[in-house]
């Protein structure tokens, strides 16, 4: 009986130990590559990125000249539609590969797109966001460049 327990102690300790240690030291060949591949997987997301920044910035661009010269909201709330179209193209790449231009692009962002949709507009209001949402986006687009 007494044999048999230590064997079996025996036993479950080097299961224990071979578990847990394979891979922990992250000196393995699957722990080198995943940087490598986290890496390549950003940079060829950073075309597609850079083109729908710039779909969003050119919608926002036309929703601010179209509000120096007129304030319809059905047209207003279509630009706000749109907006939010473009940027749920590829919302999820950036909240992926960059956390944290995420969070500040859509601080902005969803405001903006909220303001156009509601029935009493705050022109006022939807030209600042406009204002920080184009610079929000410029700042991404920039660290995207580089």
């Amino acid at each position: 009986m007494k044999y048999t327990r230590k064997w079996l102690s025996f036993i479950v300790l080097a299961g224990a130990l071979s578990v847990t240690g394979c891979g922990a030291s992250g000196t393995g060949e699957g722990a080198q590559q995943a940087p490598k591949e986290e890496a390549q997987s950003v940079t060829q997301l950073q075309p597609d990125l850079k083109t729908g920044v710039n779909s969003v910035l050119q919608e926002v661009q036309k929703l601010e000249n179209y509000l120096k010269t007129s304030s319809q909201q059905e047209t207003i709330n279509k630009f706000g539609k749109e907006i939010a179209k473009k940027w749920d193209s590829f919302e999820e790449d950036v909240e992926e590969a960059y956390p944290d231009q995420y969070t500040k692009i859509e601080a902005n962002l969803y405001p903006l797109i909220a303001e156009t949709g509601k029935q009493q507009l705050d022109i006022a209001k939807i030209q600042e966001l406009v204002k920080k949402v184009q610079e929000d986006l410029n700042i991404f687009l920039k660290q995207l460049q580089s």
